[in-house]
């Protein structure tokens, strides 16, 4: 550091790759090593990953990394002078991590890894801000508050006994009957 306003070089580094993570679009792959893109379906984007020897798996490790430093810098950036550009870096990341999550619906290890540095990551976002940014909400035992997981188009299904019985171990009773019928005109 230089001055008293001067951001440190591992948050300047940490910014960049924020940024380099941030900018993956749905339906493409990161390549680390060599910092491109590439479409999830395209067969000459799995020819450069083989060759270069990126993985889902080696790309969700280095995001788990990445999440770990993010989620300690914000712990100790509280009154820095780049506590706010971190932060918009931190909800731009958690969104990225959505569409990756997208991208390796069919890889379930690499999905397990990414949904916890999500949860990880939702736990130092202020609820306002997931609000704000249309990020899900989860409380502290990292149960969805607002109905949305990773991906907002899938909906869950309307909750049943089991189901409250899995997010707060709490019988619940069964829903009321419906409404009788109109009377009918005779």
């Amino acid at each position: 550091m230089t001055g008293p306003t001067s951001i440190p070089t591992q948050v300047m580094e940490l910014f960049e790759e924020l940024n380099f993570i941030s900018s993956v679009e749905k339906g493409q792959k990161i390549c680390f090593k060599k910092r491109y893109y590439v479409p999830a379906e395209s067969w000459m984007g799995a020819f450069y990953r083989f060759m270069d020897g990126e993985t889902g798996f080696g790309g969700a490790t280095h995001i788990s990394r990445v999440t770990t430093i993010l989620v300690q810098t914000i712990e100790g950036s509280k009154g820095a002078v780049y506590a706010a550009p971190l932060m918009e870096n931190a909800i731009a990341f958690r969104k990225a991590l959505m569409r990756i999550s997208s991208t390796y619906d069919d890889d379930a290890k690499v999905v397990a890894i990414l949904k916890t540095c999500s949860i990880e990551l939702d736990l130092k976002i202020p609820t306002e801000m997931k609000i704000q940014y249309g990020l899900p909400l989860r409380d502290a035992e990292n149960h969805s508050l607002s109905g949305v997981d990773e991906d907002p188009s899938k909906l869950p299904s309307p909750p049943t006994e089991i189901h409250l019985l899995a997010v707060d171990d709490q019988p619940h009773p069964p829903p009321p009957p419906p409404p009788p019928p109109p009377p009918k005109k005779v």
